[in-house]
């Protein structure tokens, strides 16, 4: 009921980023956008891959907040 209600009311408030191999979904982080922060990391993954946490949790993360104007 959680992920259902999140979508329900607050779409415009989630950043959802996925990896995927071959078309299908790997692995991914669920991040909150506040007013001036983006908050986060509830990371999930169906296969190990070095570093993807690094790179979906932290950095893909970041680069979305800076283009995004937040701090």
């Amino acid at each position: 009921p959680f992920f259902s209600l999140l979508g329900e009311r607050m779409a415009d408030k989630v950043l959802l980023v996925l990896a995927e191999r071959d078309g299908q979904p790997v692995a991914g982080a669920l991040n909150l956008i506040g007013e001036d922060a983006l908050y986060g990391r509830y990371w999930g993954a169906v296969e190990e891959v070095p570093y993807l946490h690094f790179e979906i949790c932290y950095y893909q993360a970041i680069e979305w907040a800076i283009a995004h104007g937040l701090g």
